[in-house]
């Protein structure tokens, strides 16, 4: 998994902005008495927690990409003939993961 934080703050920035300008725009609209502000009642304030994205952003950084060791494991174990797929556990997780949705529709 990847997270481009290049453009994580700037989206952020951007949504307030629209916010603000929207509320502007509705209290204009609402100060004149026109029909639109009138109807437009309700107001979105959208809100920032910079902690708790800081702290998501460390774990996310802190996290490998690839558990590589499982990998290798894998690998090494596909080469020499040594991996082999249980069909039946296959069919089995299958079954319960999708089996039981299938008649609630």
């Amino acid at each position: 998994m990847r997270i481009d934080l290049t453009t994580l703050g700037l989206q952020q920035a951007e949504n307030t902005k629209t916010a603000r300008t929207a509320n502007r725009a509705a209290g204009a609209n609402a100060e004149t008495g026109s029909a639109a502000g009138a109807e437009s009642g309700d107001r979105a304030q959208f809100s920032f927690d910079q902690g708790k994205m800081e702290s998501l952003v460390a774990a996310a950084l802190g996290a490998p990409e690839v558990r590589q060791a499982k990998v290798e494991s894998l690998a090494a174990a596909v080469a020499g003939g040594q991996y082999a797929v249980d069909a039946g556990k296959v069919a089995g997780a299958m079954a319960a993961e999708y089996g039981a949705g299938a008649g609630a529709g």
